[in-house]
Order: C-alpha cells, then sequence, then structure tokens
C-alpha cells in the first residue's frame, strides 16, 4: 500500500489499516481520524500537522516520525516505539502512550495533559514546555529528560524516575527517591 492508496481508501469510508508498512511516507496534513493502524510500521513518515485523533497506533513502529502540531487527541499509542520522534507542539491530550518508548523524542510545547504515560519511557526526550498536567506519569521514566518550564501540575508522580532529569525549576535530581509534592512547587 502507498500513502496515495491510504488517503484514497480512508477518503472512500476505510478505517482498519492494521499492520501496514508505510514507513519514510509523505502524510503532512493529512486527516486520518478514528483510523486502527496498530502493528504498524510508520518510521520516518511525515505527519506532520495531521489530524488523527482516535486513531490507533498501539504496538507500532514509530521511531524518526515527525508529527509536529499534529492532533492525536484520545489517540491509542500503547506499547508504541516512537524512539527519536518529533511531536514538537503536537496535541496528545487524553492519549494513552502506556508503556510506549519515546527515548531521545521531542516534545517542545506539546500537549499532553490528561495523557495517560504509565510507564512510558522519555530517557533522553526533551520535553520543554510541555504541559503534562494532570497527566497520568505512574512508573514513567524521565531519566535525563529535558522537563525545562514544563507543566506537571496534578500530575500523578508515584514512583516516576526523574534522575538525572532538568526539572521545570531548574534543578536535576540524582537520587533514587520517589519526586513529591511536599519537595517541588512545580508537582502542587
Amino acid at each position: 500500500m502507498t500513502a496515495t492508496d491510504l488517503i484514497q481508501r480512508y477518503a472512500a469510508g476505510e478505517r482498519s489499516f492494521k499492520g501496514i508498512k508505510l514507513s519514510r511516507s509523505y502524510l503532512k496534513g493529512v486527516n486520518l481520524g478514528a483510523t486502527d493502524l496498530s502493528d504498524s510500521e510508520l518510521c520516518l513518515a511525515d505527519l506532520n500537522h495531521a489530524n488523527l485523533n482516535g486513531i490507533n497506533l498501539s504496538r507500532s513502529h514509530l521511531i524518526g516520525i515527525d508529527l509536529i502540531r499534529a492532533t492525536l487527541k484520545r489517540a491509542q499509542l500503547v506499547q508504541a516505539n516512537l524512539i527519536g520522534a518529533n511531536l514538537d507542539g503536537a496535541n496528545l491530550r487524553w492519549a494513552d502512550f502506556s508503556n510506549a518508548t519515546l527515548s531521545g523524542a521531542s516534545l517542545v510545547g506539546t500537549c499532553l495533559r490528561s495523557t495517560n504515560l504509565t510507564r512510558t519511557i522519555f530517557s533522553g526526550a526533551n520535553l520543554t514546555e510541555a504541559d503534562l498536567g494532570s497527566a497520568n506519569l505512574t512508573q514513567t521514566n524521565f531519566k535525563g529528560a529535558n522537563l525545562t518550564r514544563a507543566n506537571l501540575l496534578g500530575a500523578n508522580l508515584t514512583g516516576a524516575d526523574f534522575r538525572g532529569a532538568a526539572m521545570p525549576d531548574g534543578s536535576c535530581p540524582d537520587r533514587d527517591e520517589e519526586i513529591t509534592e511536599d519537595e517541588y512547587a512545580w508537582a502542587s
């Protein structure tokens, strides 16, 4: 299947494209809302400014994908691999990224408000000015991530690992203890 085939079949009403292989595809600005692309390969694809609300990308390989300013509200990315992905300015509100890998990803200014990020790996990711307000960050790995000026107000930080991360207030915890709301003003 080509990117053109996908767009045409979507326009004709088809919504199930599970397991497709469209790495390096140009899909900038496309509307693929409420589509099942689970178990797919879209490595290095360009989906900048795309409407992907309600999309299912669970277990997909999305290494190096460009999702700049894309909208993925209520999207499912459970166990997805987004190593090195660019999600700068994307809207991921209410999405489920549980058990996903975003190591080395760029999420500058991204909206992750009320998103499920349970056991997600953000090691070495850039989350500068990201909005993680009210997100579920239970057991999330932020080792070495950049959270400068990020919003974590109301987020569930239970068991999250921030060792070596640049925190919203500029601090950099290098210890094994859990970060609590009592310790950091940015968490309350």
